[in-house]
């Protein structure tokens, strides 16, 4: 592949920064980790409030509640090369630039500064075939933003930030209650390919605290959850609906449901009483 742009190393001594199209290594390189190694890396994200500084590593991501999420590091066997683009504070990720992480076990200084009060997001676009995992405060920030902040991100972005989350929170590498009020967001996103990627663990969540005492704060944060849509997609397909819409209905309707919404109890309770009085086609 040609070189469109000479190397700059960024401020760690093993980050690079290129312009798309330009590889740190030739591909041979960069991909003999992807094709031979087992797994995925997942990315740890630290930030220095006071001078701005993102450090990030990478690890092996392992799906294994009370393994942490991850293995201990080692650069021959569980590291990769990974394209890491970034945006923080609303601001697009650079449309002709590209961070490079090298396979190694060391931390790694990104090429950006982070104001205290902006949030940071890595992978955007979802480029790449990692999970991210964000320290406290960058979590906290992304759960606390304001509804058309979330929504300038891509869908894609979006689904990450949901998937890797909940991912995290189920093996105990992340809070719960933060994850959740990030997915509060959810409420406002009409894009049913992001609330797909919250569904199953959102039913599992459901089912596992059904019966406990959590779960009636689960179902009523359900209900709030999904009440924004109603006006907008309701309960019952329409002729005029986009696939969209009709996609977002499924996964509205079948947590609304579950979490005892008051309006598809109603209609339940109808479509029965129809069928008991002879109308097959109300089921």
């Amino acid at each position: 592949m040609q070189v469109v742009s000479p190397p700059r190393r960024g401020p760690a001594p093993t980050g690079y920064t290129g312009r798309v199209g330009w590889l740190p290594r030739p591909v041979a390189q960069i991909m003999r980790g992807w094709v031979h190694q087992r797994g995925y890396p997942i990315i740890n994200v630290y930030r220095n409030l006071e001078t701005g500084v993102v450090t990030i590593n990478q690890r092996r991501f392992l799906a294994v509640a009370g393994a942490g999420g991850s293995v201990a590091c080692n650069a021959t066997t569980s590291a990769w090369w990974i394209p890491s683009p970034s945006s923080a504070g609303g601001a697009a990720p650079a449309a002709d630039t590209v961070f490079w992480v090298p396979p190694t076990c060391a931390n790694i200084t990104l090429p950006v500064k982070v104001a205290r009060d902006d949030w940071l997001v890595l992978n955007s676009g979802l480029i790449g075939l990692y999970r991210v995992r964000y320290d406290a405060r960058t979590l906290t920030q992304l759960s606390k933003l304001p509804r058309a902040a979330w929504l300038q991100m891509a869908p894609v972005t979006r689904l990450q930030l949901v998937s890797d989350s909940l991912d995290l929170a189920r093996l105990g590498r992340a809070p719960y209650q933060t994850v959740l009020r990030m997915l509060s967001l959810l409420g406002r996103d009409p894009n049913p390919m992001v609330w797909r990627a919250a569904l199953p663990h959102l039913i599992m969540l459901q089912r596992q605290l059904r019966t406990r005492r959590d779960g009636v704060a689960l179902r009523s944060w359900l209900q709030d959850l999904v009440s924004p849509h109603a006006p907008s997609i309701g309960f019952t397909t329409r002729p005029q609906d986009t696939p969209n819409q009709a996609s977002l209905r499924v996964k509205v309707t079948t947590l609304a449901c579950l979490a005892d919404h008051a309006v598809c109890q109603r209609k339940a309770k109808k479509a029965l009483k129809q069928f008991m009085a002879g109308n097959t086609d109300a089921m």
